[in-house]
C-alpha cells in the first residue's frame, strides 16, 4: 500500500480486454510495501484496466493510494482493485500500517 502521484501514462495497449497499461509514478509514502519500496523513488507500476477503462495523460498530477500486487515481477494496481483518494483523511488501518512500517525501517 502506498500513496503515489502518476507522473507519466504510457498509451494503453489496444490488442486485449484485460491489458496492463504502464504507469510511472512517484512514491509518496509507504503504509506497507514489499522491501525495497521507497518513499521519493519514481517506478514504472502496471495498471490493470479492465475492459476499456485505461487510464489518460489527464491523469498525470494525481495522487492516490493505492492497494498494490504484483505480475510477472511488476507492481500492479487495477481499476477494479482498491484505491483511496489520497486527499481524504486516512482509516485507522492505513495510520497503523504506516506506523508499523517506519518502526521496521528504523531497525
Amino acid at each position: 500500500m502506498a500513496e503515489m502521484q502518476i507522473i507519466d501514462v504510457e498509451p494503453s495497449p489496444e490488442d486485449a480486454d484485460l491489458s496492463i497499461q504502464r504507469l510511472r509514478v512517484r512514491v509518496v509514502r509507504v503504509f506497507k510495501g514489499p522491501p525495497g519500496i521507497n518513499e521519493g523513488e519514481e517506478l514504472w507500476i502496471g495498471y490493470q484496466r479492465c475492459n476499456s477503462l485505461a487510464v489518460d495523460r489527464r491523469a498525470v498530477g494525481q495522487r492516490s493510494i493505492y492497494f498494490l500486487g504484483a505480475w510477472r515481477g511488476l507492481l500492479t494496481t487495477g481499476y477494479c482493485g482498491l484505491s483511496l483518494d489520497a486527499w481524504r483523511p486516512l482509516p485507522l488501518v492505513l495510520v497503523q500500517a504506516r506506523e508499523e512500517w517506519l518502526r521496521s525501517r528504523a531497525r
